[in-house]
């Protein structure tokens, strides 16, 4: 799909926002990122199979900003 450690967007289903996916880690050790509207979440489970394309579960609800913009800055080694 997209080399490890890089970004790669795609434009979320209300055509306004983008999601920004991030694999991290190594072939056997890999964890999938999405930030969508400032919020990082985890795909708990990643690559599920589906008939239109595929289906990641994740740990957040993207969208509700549970950090503040200070926070965000600080905790994000992206936007240091």
């Amino acid at each position: 799909m997209f080399l490890y450690g890089r970004y790669k967007d795609f434009l979320s289903a209300d055509n306004r926002n983008s999601l920004y996916f991030r694999i991290l880690g190594d072939e056997k050790n890999k964890t999938l990122t999405v930030d969508g509207v400032g919020v990082k979440a985890a795909a708990v489970q990643a690559d599920i199979g589906a008939v239109d394309g595929m289906v990641h579960i994740i740990d957040r609800l993207l969208g509700m900003p549970y950090q503040t913009v200070y926070l965000k800055l600080a905790s994000d080694p992206d936007l240091r």
